[in-house]
């Protein structure tokens, strides 16, 4: 079972305060500054419930969108339909993914970057996303900058919200620094209450790497990519910084 299959179901509600909109627009301006294609293909990794990709397609661009867990696909696909969206969702990894199409862009976003764990994970990612690019196109995705999560540690939190049904969802937190592996072991428990019971304790763990600058760098050039952007997330011309754990890259295919 995929890690997101379980924690799929309260998704949507656990992140409905997340400034999608605000991101989307982002990365739009970031595409108009830096591509050299006028083209509005893009591949999208990690797309999970679909939020991303349905604003873009709502901006005129051509979503192709990939993801390991068919139960995040399947609200996808249900979101998309909805407004009569046309966005192609497939199930795959995005470390061997492939399909018969060159895009303007590659995006990742939501820190789809830090589930690799390993180097031989992270070269394949990148190579998926050379693959599908067409030279002078884009590769842009957010992770964790090393610096920042070591200077400013990670604290365990606890969150209730309310569902559409009146029922309450708390979820609780906990988070373990291997600092050898550069890996944050992130534990996820949720459970569900209502009025008259509480539903049993789903337990999701992701473990997530962080990352400096320099092994960024490196496996894009060894991939054929030049680094043209180095921000924060969000803020095209703030660079990145110690005091914040975001990290923004925009990368181009040679």
């Amino acid at each position: 079972m995929n890690q997101f299959d379980t924690y799929s179901n309260y998704y949507d509600n656990l992140y409905q305060d997340k400034d999608y909109h605000g991101e989307t627009k982002f990365i739009l301006n970031a595409i108009r500054k830096f591509s050299r294609h006028s083209g509005k293909d893009i591949l999208s990794f990690g797309c999970g419930t679909g939020t991303y990709e349905i604003l873009l397609n709502k901006k005129g661009y051509t979503i192709v969108g990939v993801d390991l867990s068919a139960k995040m696909l399947e609200i996808a696909r249900d979101k998309a339909n909805q407004i009569r969206a046309k966005i192609d969702f497939r199930q795959g990894d995005v470390r061997k993914f492939k399909i018969n199409k060159k895009f303007d862009n590659v995006l990742a976003l939501f820190n789809i970057v830090g589930y690799q764990n390993t180097n031989n994970d992270l070269e394949n990612f990148i190579k998926t996303a050379g693959r599908h690019l067409k030279s002078g196109g884009l590769f842009m995705f957010d992770c964790w900058y090393q610096p920042a999560v070591l200077k400013n540690r990670p604290e365990n939190r606890q969150r209730i919200i309310k569902l559409s049904n009146g029922h309450l969802v708390k979820r609780t937190t906990t988070q373990i620094l291997d600092i050898e592996k550069s890996l944050l072991h992130i534990t996820f428990r949720l459970r569900e209450f209502n009025s008259l019971k509480k539903t049993p304790e789903v337990k999701e763990n992701h473990p997530m790497r962080f990352f400096t600058l320099n092994e960024i760098d490196y496996f894009l050039k060894k991939n054929n990519f030049n680094l043209r952007r180095v921000c924060r997330f969000k803020h095209l011309n703030k660079p990145i910084s110690e005091n914040n754990w975001d990290m923004f890259i925009i990368a181009e295919k040679l």
